[in-house]
């Protein structure tokens, strides 16, 4: 991948995308009818994201792990792909009825599509590894955009950010290599 800086050319403000955001572990905890406290996990955090909109002026989430086999996005049958976006859908409908937007990272790793299934990070068991097939990776995450899209519509996913991966520069977060994790934008 060959970047090219022109120095003598202002190329406008930079974006902070980051100033409107929280950070929250996992947006499926949304979906959580399990009790903490004596309360239910998944009223609670929406409640807590209700909060940090209204008192914080919070407009979107960041969060880990929907591409993680909780939500059931990819598994293979038979050596085939199957893609299911409905557990996400699920998610996002309540984030955006809480009136938030998502920063829909792509991480972690599918179980089925992993290159080391079993090197993970957090309870949680997220998957750290590069993908064990690159082509199938790519088309994962194309049909997820395009799922998005198809879904919520484009007006809307153009307000929403990505981002690719979570921290790949710690080791606890990606297995690979840097030049791997590279690859994951050059796709």
């Amino acid at each position: 991948m060959d970047f090219t800086v022109a120095a003598d050319e202002v190329a406008g403000v930079l974006p902070r995308p980051w100033r409107p955001m929280i950070g929250a572990e996992h947006l499926s905890h949304l979906l959580s009818t399990d009790t903490t406290g004596g309360r239910p996990i998944g009223a609670e955090l929406a409640s807590a994201l209700a909060a940090a909109r209204d008192q914080f002026g919070v407009r979107a989430v960041r969060a880990h792990g929907i591409l993680c086999d909780e939500l059931g996005v990819y598994r293979e049958v038979d050596g085939s792909p199957v893609y299911d976006f409905t557990g996400v859908d699920r998610v996002y409908v309540r984030l955006l009825a809480l009136d938030l937007r998502p920063v829909v990272e792509l991480s972690f790793r599918p179980r089925d599509l992993a290159s080391a299934p079993d090197t993970t990070v957090f309870e949680y068991g997220a998957i750290v590894s590069p993908p064990k097939d690159w082509n199938r990776w790519t088309d994962l995450i194309r049909a997820f955009v395009t799922h998005l899209v198809d879904h919520y519509g484009a007006g809307e996913v153009r307000t929403w950010n990505f981002e690719v991966w979570n921290e790949a520069n710690l080791d606890v977060f990606w297995s690979g290599t840097p030049v791997e994790f590279w690859r994951l934008y050059e796709r």
